[in-house]
């Protein structure tokens, strides 16, 4: 009689233990209200015309549509969405990205606030992060009756071989990620050297570090490399200092493929006193690969 009240007594203690039955991957919060030493990211997009959440521990990496996206992890709804959230404990941080992992976006100001107002009520910090864009393009002109472009006078001018500025989703505002390339017109079987750099800016009031780099190329097969990251960088990058990772990779097959930098981060104030996990990607880069010359 003991040891089949021992037996079930221990098949218990296996489902009911924390993170027993949890499935591999990305993993919703709704597994109690335990805190997340890195807060949690929210990511949102349509799907068949509803506005389909995304909520998951933050991580050391950018995270991949695919996995935000699985059935496991998706919630369809603001009401599935304030249930999700409903598991967080109390002070716990969520932030809320536009655009940092592709196919995702914000919805309209009446379901942010929406979803901020519930937050407020239950005691969770969230964080927008908006992306920021580039400014108009000063030769287009506008169609007859179309709106009027205005250029923004901070905006940088792109260089050729560089990803135009500034960078979206970063966080400190101050940092910025530039990807650059030894050509953007190689010729099949040539080799790129493809340089994403992270700039924390002379004004930042936060310190970076265990910086992860990444890069995206689509579509595959014409540019190809054994090796796009993640890469990672155990340093300190201060305000005012710049840290780059080249990826080698080589012109497999003609056509036109886009490249995407991604770097994240821990981010701590100069002082120790607060800290969070953060990120930040480039705009995208193009480069054309042409067949091979002929020289006779």
């Amino acid at each position: 009689m003991m040891k089949k009240l021992f037996s079930a007594v221990f098949i218990l203690l296996l489902l009911t233990a924390p993170g027993s039955c949890q499935p591999g991957g990305v993993s919703s919060p709704a597994t109690g209200s335990a805190r997340s030493m890195k807060g949690y990211e929210l990511y949102s997009w349509q799907m068949e015309g509803t506005w389909t959440f995304a909520l998951v521990p933050g991580t050391n990496r950018i995270k991949t549509y695919d996995e935000i996206a699985s059935s496991d992890t998706r919630v369809q709804g603001l009401e599935a969405l304030r249930r999700e959230l409903d598991q967080l404990a109390s002070g716990e941080q969520v932030f809320w990205s536009e655009g940092r992992v592709p196919n995702t976006a914000l919805p309209p100001d009446d379901v942010i606030e929406d979803v901020r107002a519930y937050c407020e009520q239950r005691g969770i910090r969230l964080e927008v992060l908006f992306a920021a864009h580039p400014a108009p393009d000063p030769t287009l002109t506008p169609a007859p009756g179309g709106p009027t472009l205005t250029m923004s006078p901070a905006a940088p001018t792109p260089v050729e071989g560089s990803a135009a500025a500034p960078t979206p989703y970063c966080r400190p505002a101050e940092a910025s990620v530039d990807l650059s390339a030894s050509a953007t017109r190689p010729e099949v079987g040539q080799a790129v050297s493809v340089t994403v750099t992270l700039t924390n800016g002379d004004t930042s009031d936060a310190k970076l570090g265990l910086i992860q780099y990444t890069l995206e190329v689509h579509p595959a097969g014409v540019l190809t490399s054994d090796e796009l990251g993640p890469v990672e960088h155990p340093i300190t990058l201060e305000p005012g200092h710049s840290d780059a990772v080249a990826f080698v990779l080589r012109a497999a097959a003609p056509g036109r493929a886009t490249l995407t930098g991604s770097t994240s981060y821990e981010m701590h104030a100069l002082d120790y006193s607060w800290g969070s996990w953060s990120g930040c990607g480039s705009w995208p880069l193009e480069i054309v690969v042409a067949p091979v010359t002929d020289t006779e």
